[in-house]
């Protein structure tokens, strides 16, 4: 006889309760919470459109839905975000990240680092603007916050997977803490720019992190091997550390241009406007930048990409899945 815990990987059952829940017999797929099921059903659907129910687990988190990965099965997929355990397959569960076929993850950290992709998002804040322009290169500035996070990446995952440290994983996110500082400063033009010098700080939150780890160059090297092969580089590293403090990142830059933007344009409309036309005109710049700079309802319309590394590799897992 079954057990309860048992029946949500039970191909009868799963097909009879649907069939009762929806009228179709489909199957399940099991997500670490209930605010995944638009993430995860933006990927299913496009691959196996109206075969799959999301199902948030009963009790909540990843290391709930963990202890089952091994009764995945076609009639009952897990999906979850991939954290370190996609890089560090000899930790805990990460084996079954490659071993297992009906086990799906993000391919980066979790589903903010699939959803934020520097090249879309350059796109996004060139639009931020009124009458004023800006030069924020935010490309220029991940890919540079990506050479150091790989550089990290790379003693990080060895000791981790290798060594097997008990690693503090929240202190070694919070080297990339750089949201207290002011991101955005005018340049000579008097265009918003990103403050490059602000990354300064990450090597420096590095050395005190590492400080009681030493890394031959061989193990640096091994390291680095390893990661390549995974697909992990310079250029994308970003995407695969916490995505939770990537976005307050991409935020609290959005933030600080639109300030910047509108007490540039301050400047202006006291120059140009006087009596009521002045907040007439302050309102229609707070109004026009504030729609414009809504970052998390882009991002969590943020289109299916087929040219995107990570966005290739979830769908490559999902269409192994068809007969």
């Amino acid at each position: 006889m079954l057990t309860f815990i048992q029946y949500p990987f039970n191909p009868s059952f799963i097909k009879a309760y649907n069939k009762i829940h929806s009228g179709f017999e489909k199957y399940n797929l099991y997500i670490e919470d209930s605010s995944d099921t638009w993430f995860w059903e933006k990927f299913i659907s496009k691959s196996l459109p109206n075969q799959y129910r999301i199902v948030p687990w009963s009790k909540r988190g990843k290391c709930n839905l963990a202890p089952h990965y091994s009764e995945a099965k076609l009639e009952a997929l897990i999906a979850v975000d991939s954290d370190f355990d996609y890089l560090c397959p000899n930790i805990g569960y990460g084996n079954e990240f490659y071993s297992n076929p009906y086990l799906l993850h993000t391919f980066a950290y979790n589903r903010e680092s699939v959803l934020i992709e520097k090249n879309s998002l350059q796109q996004f804040i060139s639009d931020i603007k009124f009458t004023i322009t800006h030069d924020i290169d935010i490309n220029l500035f991940l890919k540079e916050f990506s050479t150091l996070v790989f550089e990290g990446l790379i003693k990080f995952i060895h000791l981790k997977n290798v060594n097997k440290e008990n690693l503090n994983h929240d202190e070694f996110h919070q080297c990339f803490h750089i949201t207290d500082k002011t991101i955005i400063t005018v340049n000579a033009q008097n265009k918003p720019i990103i403050d490059m010098t602000v990354l300064d700080s990450i090597s420096n939150n590095f050395q005190n992190y590492f400080q009681h780890y030493t890394l031959s160059l061989l193990e640096e090297s091994n390291s680095r091997n390893h990661l390549l092969q995974l697909g992990v580089n310079q250029d994308n590293a970003y995407r695969f550390i916490n995505g939770h403090k990537l976005e307050e990142l991409v935020i609290n830059i959005i933030n600080q241009l639109t300030a910047t933007l509108s007490h540039l344009e301050l400047n202006v409309i006291k120059q140009e406007f006087q009596g009521d036309q002045i907040g007439e005109r302050r309102s229609q710049v707070k109004n026009t930048l504030a729609e414009e700079s809504q970052i998390k309802t882009y991002l969590r319309r943020y289109p299916i990409c087929d040219e995107d590394e990570i966005h290739q590799k979830i769908f490559a897992k999902i269409e192994a899945l068809k007969p």
